[in-house]
Formats: structure tokens, C-alpha cells, sequence
């Protein structure tokens, strides 16, 4: 959740500069924002799947937390999605 939010602020700062407003900015960066949240979200929730769909009985401790790690990063990636496509279109 806090990756995609760094990698786009740092995407806004880059395409700022000096000269243009955030506003103007902001669906630029939005859009060039768009498959580093996907792949860096997607890496993160695939790498986390082994865990939980581990049996072994010492394993079983972290199932919640990886669940709600999964979710929580999902969920952080749809409202990240919403708000770039917010920006996009407007």
C-alpha cells in the first residue's frame, strides 16, 4: 500500500518541475503510474499466495496475517486505480 503511494507521489515530482502546476500534472503522472502500482501490487500479493496455501501446522500462525495482508493491498490498489483513473479523466 505505501509502495504505490511513494511510486506516485515520486511520479508527480518528476513530471512537476518548476514550471507546471500539480494539477496539471497529476494525470500525467496518474497515467505513467498506472503499471508500476499494477506490478509492484501484483508481485507483492502473488509472492504472499505460497504462504497461504501452506498446510503445515507451523504455517498456520501467519495465514491470518498474510490474508490480511493480501486484502489490504488489493483493496489499497483498487482506491489507487480509482484515483489515477479520477485523474486521468478529468
Amino acid at each position: 500500500m505505501v509502495n504505490d503511494h511513494i511510486l506516485l507521489v515520486n511520479f508527480i515530482k518528476h513530471y512537476h518541475g518548476n514550471t507546471k502546476s500539480i494539477a496539471d500534472v497529476t494525470p500525467k503522472a496518474s497515467q505513467a503510474d498506472f503499471r508500476a502500482v499494477f506490478l509492484t501490487s501484483a508481485t507483492t500479493i502473488v509472492g504472499l499466495m505460497p504462504t497461504l496455501s501452506e498446510t503445515n501446522l507451523q504455517a498456520q500462525i501467519l495465514i491470518p496475517l498474510v490474508t490480511s495482508r493480501c486484502f489490504g493491498l488489493l483493496v489499497s490498489t483498487v482506491l489507487v486505480y480509482f484515483w489515477c483513473l479520477l485523474h486521468m479523466l478529468s
